[in-house]
């Protein structure tokens, strides 16, 4: 399984970013920064899940 993560903030990509590579999980998990509303347009997909705390996917 591999993990796309996406925030809009560049602030919230940098957190993932420093706990991803301490971890050495950059073969599965990588982080982007974008809108959910771009997602249709990413070559990862398509996505078998989305998952969305407290942001946008919450409020349509």
């Amino acid at each position: 399984m591999t993990v796309l993560a996406t925030d809009v903030a560049s602030g919230m990509i940098e957190k993932i970013n420093s706990k991803i590579a301490p971890l050495n999980l950059e073969s599965r998990i990588s982080a982007q920064q974008c809108s959910y509303t771009e997602l249709p347009q990413f070559p990862q997909g398509p996505f078998d899940v989305a998952f969305s705390d407290f942001g946008g996917l919450n409020c349509i």
